[in-house]
């Protein structure tokens, strides 16, 4: 009976899926939770412009290159000061039609494993002045990543999720007018993300987020001392409210007693958990590493994660061959893809959270873990969504790969750099559901849809959860996504309609409150709606 009333269910979203909502890039992320400041150019690609000297250029090209060699056995995995570049530009920013300018833009040369990629990416720090709510904002290349989807694919569910972090986007970037490449476009986890994002006062000072940098794999009081700084530089030596806060929690042996210092355990237990599905060795559960803590004024701490540039275990077959990860040697990169969660975390980082979270309520860890597959992370939704993406950002891809006079694509100035020479067979053959021969490294990879494909096939294994049940709530689920992008539309309309009224006539303004009034019973069906359809 359970299973006819679902397939019957089934049978209605798919209906309504296809007669009301076409896939369309920029739907993805309406009317989610978190509140997306970068929404306005979701499904679009901005242009960038750098506008700066030929000397600022020149030594931006010099301070550039960088081998792996050298950032691995001379500079020990760390970029020296020397090859640390920054300079002040003016930058325009155009969005369909709109331009917008800045000048005194801090310029510097992002990333740090990243520095030894050809394609080098951007950190620009606006002055006085925000873009779509941001005055930090990140240039990224994704040079060892052909199809430029792996982070945007990973960091929309987790926004959808309604896990605070960044957001990503598209650009070309120019400079001084003239083509440079195709970015990934994020803001960045500074002081002015947590005034936007925690709603303060423009007037206070964020005097305690701390950032968490450096791969050790481990967790503990004297490794946060090592790693962490504070983010405001007027209090880059205020850090007694982090070590007294890891300090004390690193003694934790309980649920309750975390919940009494951590505001956002469910938000941890969700962050570990995505770790896990999305292969990622650069960060907390495995590395020890990208992560912030925030002090809020309620005296608790929210825990917040960063960085997505290495997911879905691209690359990890040559990561494999220069470091060593603490977990147990798998005999293929398909066997990593199927390992259970407690193998893939390092020892060094399970005190207290992994310890307490996994280990201790391991019930409610599968339970979210079945959560998030139901609402993303599996292949019906995600398939499609890379197809969609892909599509989109394919003529942008393409540009981005037409060489210079040098043989190389302009953004390509580290000429130091090991030489990826992608093509388009490339992008379409690395999103795939099978193996492809990269002749760029002489190996055999795999496509973005395998890994996914495989691993939720073996987590739903492990785990004992049903696939078919997964597959059949997410159906539901995204019917439900549906109706909150209608929503979210119409909300928008409504805006406009009051904003036209304020400076209508009278028999204006009855005529657009008619609309509104039509429109606000529009929402409470679909919002009646919704309610009806349950996937939990």
């Amino acid at each position: 009976m359970f299973l006819v009333f679902w397939v019957s269910l089934l049978g209605f979203c798919s209906a309504k899926i296809e007669d009301i909502f076409k896939p369309k890039v920029e739907n993805y992320l309406k009317g989610i939770e978190f509140e997306r400041s970068f929404s306005p150019i979701e499904g679009k690609v901005i242009d960038i412009n750098f506008v700066m000297t030929d000397q600022q250029y020149n030594e931006m090209v010099e301070t550039a290159q960088l081998s792996m060699a050298e950032f691995m056995n001379i500079y020990h995995g760390s970029i020296p000061e020397e090859l640390k570049y920054s300079t002040k530009i003016s930058v325009n920013i155009t969005v369909d039609d709109q331009v917008y300018s800045f000048d005194k833009v801090r310029l510097k040369i992002g990333g740090n494993s990243s520095r030894f990629g050809g394609k080098v990416g951007f950190n620009l720090k606006l002055n006085k002045e925000t873009f779509l709510g941001r005055n930090n904002l990140h240039l990224r290349a994704d040079y060892n990543d052909p199809t430029h989807l792996r982070s945007k694919i990973a960091n929309d569910l987790i926004n959808k999720w309604n896990i605070p972090t960044v957001q990503e986007s598209y650009a070309n970037v120019y400079i001084n007018n003239k083509y440079f490449g195709f970015y990934m476009f994020l803001d960045a986890i500074k002081p002015g993300w947590i005034t936007s994002v925690y709603h303060l006062p423009e007037e206070e000072e964020v005097k305690t987020l701390y950032s968490c940098e450096g791969l050790k794999y481990k967790f503990n009081p004297e490794n946060v001392r090592a790693i962490c700084k504070n983010e405001k530089d007027a209090y880059l030596n205020y850090t007694e409210p982090l070590y007294n806060m890891v300090d004390e929690i690193y003694e934790y042996t309980t649920l309750k007693q975390l919940e009494s210092k951590i505001d956002n355990i469910d938000v941890m237990r969700k962050v570990f958990i995505y770790e896990y599905l999305f292969g990622m060795n650069d960060n907390f559960i495995l590395g020890g590493n990208n992560y912030n803590f925030y002090l809020k004024s309620n005296g608790k701490w929210d825990f917040i994660p960063m960085d997505y540039s290495i997911v879905f275990l691209y690359d990890f077959s040559r990561m494999l061959s220069y470091m060593k990860f603490p977990i147990p040697k798998q005999e293929t990169i398909y066997d990593y893809m199927k390992v259970k969660f407690e193998d893939w975390h390092s020892p060094d980082t399970a005190k207290p959270f992994i310890d307490i979270l996994y280990y201790q309520n391991k019930k409610e860890f599968v339970k979210t873990l079945k959560e998030l597959l139901i609402t993303g992370f599996n292949p019906d939704e995600l398939f499609a969504r890379i197809d969609e993406l892909a599509e989109f950002i394919a003529p942008h891809v393409e540009r981005d790969l037409i060489p210079a006079e040098d043989g190389l694509p302009p953004s390509h100035i580290n000429k130091k750099a090991l030489v990826l020479n992608y093509t388009m067979q490339t992008f379409w053959d690395s999103i795939g559901t099978g193996d492809y021969y990269a002749a760029y490294i002489d190996d055999t990879l795999y496509g973005l849809k395998k890994y996914i494909q495989i691993k939720f096939d073996s987590v739903c294994k492990i785990y004992g959860i049903s696939k078919l049940e997964v597959l059949i709530k997410a159906k539901i689920y995204r019917t439900k996504r549906v109706l909150e992008a209608q929503v979210y539309d119409i909300k928008q309309e409504i805006d406009k309609l009051n904003e036209k009224i304020k400076d209508a006539t009278q028999k204006k303004k009855e005529k657009y409150q008619k609309e509104i009034n039509e429109l606000d019973r529009t929402v409470k069906r679909l919002i009646d709606t919704r309610k009806t359809l349950k996937f939990d």
